[in-house]
């Protein structure tokens, strides 16, 4: 199921309801089994060796944007993952038994598309063969950009804490 998600401030995709992400190849499919929170997580599900289930979402934001996930692994060694993407470019892979964990990576303002895939090898069975990602949040991030003021002249300065005045006071 494709929809489009709203202009970024906070959003949270729980998977409590299927929107907000799209399958793009292979099979995930929400699961009550493993969860990080809620009733629901998502779960890759590749049924054949040698084969991929991706999914994305996507966001366009006027601000750097902080997005985070918790994901589970349980798969073949270094040979089967978990891999994270962020507009076509890796950012992260897990493999093995990886418990919940929570994932942070900031991004910059405008279109990115974040992709989650399962990556099965050609041979041999380990764990479960699967993973799971729960509770993805994207949110805007607001950058404080520091200045050095002079105070040099007498008045009002506007600064991040409020109003100030510099006074001609010794």
């Amino acid at each position: 199921q494709e929809s489009s998600l709203p202009t970024p401030q906070n959003i949270v995709i729980d998977f409590e309801t299927a929107q907000w992400y799209t399958v793009t190849s292979g099979v995930w499919e929400r699961v009550t089994s493993e969860k990080y929170q809620g009733q629901y997580s998502l779960q890759s599900w590749n049924r054949t060796d040698n084969s991929q289930s991706c999914f994305e979402v996507s966001s366009n934001s006027q601000k750097e944007t902080e997005l985070s996930f918790y994901l589970r692994v349980s798969s073949e060694n270094n040979y089967d993952y978990l891999r994270f993407y962020v507009n076509g470019s890796e950012q992260g892979k897990w493999s093995w038994a990886v418990e919940w964990n929570k994932k942070t990576f900031t991004q910059p303002a405008g279109n990115n598309i974040y992709r989650w895939c399962y990556n099965k090898d050609a041979s041999i069975s380990s764990g479960q063969d699967r993973a799971w990602v729960d509770l993805i949040e994207i949110q805007e991030v607001d950058i404080i950009v520091s200045e050095q003021l002079d105070f040099e002249q007498a008045g009002w300065y506007t600064l991040p804490t409020g109003l100030w005045e510099r006074t001609n006071a010794d």
